[in-house]
This record gives structure tokens, sequence and C-alpha cells, in this order.
């Protein structure tokens, strides 16, 4: 299971501002599927996707079908002074990082 917030509208009904998760818990995401950059990983399985998937840059964080309310991002990637990107935001290590 992968729950993901999303911080722009996928499609006509994938709402920015919502959570999904994918379909192996019966959500409306692929069961493996590749996060956007522009969602925010929620649970572990979630945060280990999103870290394999590696940094690239985000596109407008904003919502454009509906009125829901858009937070900001909870993790960012950083580059550190050796190089090496980081992910920031993550609480607890998830499992095989």
């Amino acid at each position: 299971m992968a729950q993901y917030y999303l911080l722009e509208d996928f499609g006509d009904d994938l709402y920015a501002g919502t959570v999904q998760t994918t379909a192996d818990v019966g959500g409306r995401l692929p069961a493996h599927w590749v996060p956007s950059p522009n969602v925010d990983p929620i649970d572990q399985a979630a945060i280990a996707a999103y870290f394999a998937a590696g940094p690239r840059p985000r596109g407008l964080i904003r919502q454009h079908w509906t009125a829901f309310p858009v937070r900001k991002p909870v993790f960012n990637w950083t580059q550190q002074a050796n190089g090496v990107w980081s992910l920031s935001g993550i609480t607890s290590q998830p499992a095989g990082l």
C-alpha cells in the first residue's frame, strides 16, 4: 500500500489537495505507480517509491479544477555540498534506504 498527497491535479478526477492510494488496497493509482515529483508521500511504502524515483524538478503546486486547498510539500530533494541528493522531510528512514 502506498498513499500520496497530490500537489497538483492528475487528470479530470484526481484532484490536488486529496490523498490517493494505490490499487493494491483499492485505490485509483496503479499498484506499481512511479510517483510524480508533484506528490507528497504519506506512508513508508510511498516514501520508498518516491526515494527510488529520485530527484526531479517539481511543476506548479496548485489546484486547477477544484477549490481544495493545497498545502506546501513536506518532502523536498536537497543537494548537499558534496553533490549528493537527499530527501528532506523524512522523520523515520524507510526500510531498505
